[in-house]
């Protein structure tokens, strides 16, 4: 039953990460085999279920596609990306590694921006003898001097000198390398083309800015001089940074929510869930409080972050604050159910319910260099399990909320799960007792016919009536010593067979005082576990 509730947790776990990821077909497979263990709604529409294999569901095929990248990832443990037209449609498709045995991916239908590049480059093409020298900055200077001897319109814009203006300067002013550019520009000189893919500029108003650049030198008017097509990439590097960040959050939640399946039942959850966040936010103060069932109190289960000034902040609160308990004001729930992180206005003073006042709640703030502080509940199914806060250093901002709440809404799983397994152990703890405490007083109450059965066997003269009391009295002891092994043994549902039957052995050589008639008892015997009907046929045999 553990295994199977595993397997469910992993497997709604899993889902619940791919359903989550819009506008794509998104599968988890296993490595080598490319057999599918997971898939969100889009997949599944396509026939791409677990159990299948990727390609003979997605791309309907026989065999592997040609230009899949898995077996790249496979080798280098990297993920990999590649552009492709595949019957008639552009796809993108993203290999990111999961586990030693998995990955994940992501295939997107890129169709319609593909084609948007084709028209534009379409359009770039007719009419850029035209318009080449607006479409980017045309810088033209002297390669002697550096003095700058001609500029394009579009440079005018992208750095916002006059023309007039940029004749005053040299290359130099507007380059935030100057020392990388020279060298740039002595290969240039020598005949070669010059094509740069990232460097800084510097505008008129000192902003500074990432820029593409293709030069060359050739001679004008009797002198040679150097020509850069600059372009500005700062929406390009902007994109490139977002997509490698997408790609490190969707890693992060593909490797915790992994963690969480692989979870181990010793392991302190709200330790582990502090650790996590803290690994988003980085230098704040991360604390994790549970709460109970009733939604009445939190109690500070794991603080995270708090630095070598902890020591001073301990002795005006007066104890350490992992284990305290707070009461939950209404208004601070209600506040903080949104599902989303809301900021506390009150800091350290809202946090504790109120229960630390104003004043030493500011002290220890200022103690630490506190600034905002954000809260968010662990909500799963109408229940709140936990609650996050972070306590951002003065100053700083919180960069990535919606990661850091994405996370809080999955590890609401997590707890979820756990409150579960905690309540089912109590319960069957709690039914162990009873079913021990029931098998002990059966045990009690037949011993208590046993002795009533000794006495009659002891009062009659009669032999055959004796003889009828004592195998009474033999077979309900049999039954006796049944639910004593069962109200001693571990397992409340079998037992011993092999102490069993040294114990009743012993018994019944002790009733029939065998050792005074010089017999010897000798019990041989296998490990056997029995359960009730079992141990009783044995006995009354």
């Amino acid at each position: 039953k553990k295994a199977e509730k595993k397997l469910e947790t992993e497997s709604r776990m899993r889902e619940t990460l791919l359903d989550g990821i819009p506008g794509c077909i998104a599968l988890i497979l296993k490595k080598s085999t490319r057999e599918i263990v997971a898939s969100n709604r889009f997949a599944k529409e396509l026939g791409a279920v677990p159990g299948q294999v990727c390609f003979k569901t997605c791309a309907m095929r026989d065999d592997a596609c040609p230009f899949c990248l898995a077996p790249e990832l496979w080798k280098t443990d990297q993920p990999q990306r590649l552009e492709v037209e595949y019957r008639g449609t552009w796809y993108e498709g993203i290999w990111v590694p999961l586990s030693e045995d998995l990955y994940v991916h992501y295939i997107f239908d890129i169709t319609e921006r593909k084609q948007a590049e084709e028209a534009l480059r379409d359009s770039e093409e007719r009419y850029r003898r035209l318009f080449a020298a607006e479409s980017d900055a045309i810088l033209v200077f002297d390669a002697e001097t550096r003095e700058f001897v001609d500029v394009n319109p579009a440079a005018v814009s992208l750095y916002g000198y006059t023309r007039e203006e940029f004749l005053e300067l040299k290359h130099w002013d507007i380059t935030a390398e100057p020392e990388e550019s020279d060298e740039i520009i002595q290969h240039m000189e020598v005949g070669d083309v010059a094509r740069i893919s990232v460097r800084y500029h510097r505008k008129k108003d000192g902003a500074l800015f990432p820029v593409e650049i293709s030069g060359s030198m050739f001679m004008l008017e009797g002198r040679q001089v150097l020509c850069g097509v600059i372009r500005d990439i700062t929406d390009r590097k902007k994109a490139e940074e977002k997509a490698t960040r997408h790609l490190a959050e969707m890693k992060f939640l593909s490797t915790t929510a992994m963690e969480f399946v692989d979870l181990q039942p010793e392991t302190d959850v709200y330790e582990l869930i502090g650790r996590r966040l803290k690994e988003l936010v980085g230098d704040p103060i991360v604390v994790i409080s549970s709460s109970d069932e009733t939604n009445s109190k939190v109690i500070v289960r794991a603080i995270l972050g708090v630095g070598k000034r902890f020591e001073a902040a301990l002795k005006v609160l007066g104890r350490n604050p992992v284990g305290m308990s707070f009461p939950i004001l209404e208004s601070f729930l209600h506040q903080t159910a949104s599902g989303k992180l809301v900021k506390l206005s009150e800091g350290i003073h809202h946090y504790t319910r109120e229960k630390i006042s104003k004043t030493t709640a500011k002290l220890i703030e200022k103690i630490l260099g506190l600034g905002d502080m954000y809260s968010m509940q662990f909500f799963r199914g109408g229940t709140m399990f936990a609650i996050a806060t972070i306590m951002m250093r003065k100053g700083d901002k919180l960069e990535n909320p919606a990661l850091v709440e994405t996370y809080i809404n999955h590890a609401s799983v997590l707890l979820q799960n756990r409150r579960a397994e905690e309540q089912i152990a109590a319960s069957l703890k709690e039914k162990e007792v009873l079913l021990r405490e029931i098998h002990h007083r059966v045990k009690n109450n037949m011993q208590v016919i046993v002795s009533l059965l000794r006495i009659h066997a002891r009062r009659t003269h009669e032999a055959g009536l004796k003889r009828i009391f004592d195998e009474c009295r033999d077979r309900i002891n049999a039954m006796s010593l049944i639910h004593e092994a069962l109200y001693e043994s571990e397992d409340v549902a079998r037992i011993d067979f092999k102490a069993y039957l040294t114990m009743l052995c012993r018994n019944l050589s002790q009733a029939y005082d065998v050792s005074g008639k010089g017999i010897t008892l000798t019990v041989e015997r296998s490990n056997v576990a029995l359960d009730i009907d079992q141990g009783i046929a044995v006995g009354m045999a």
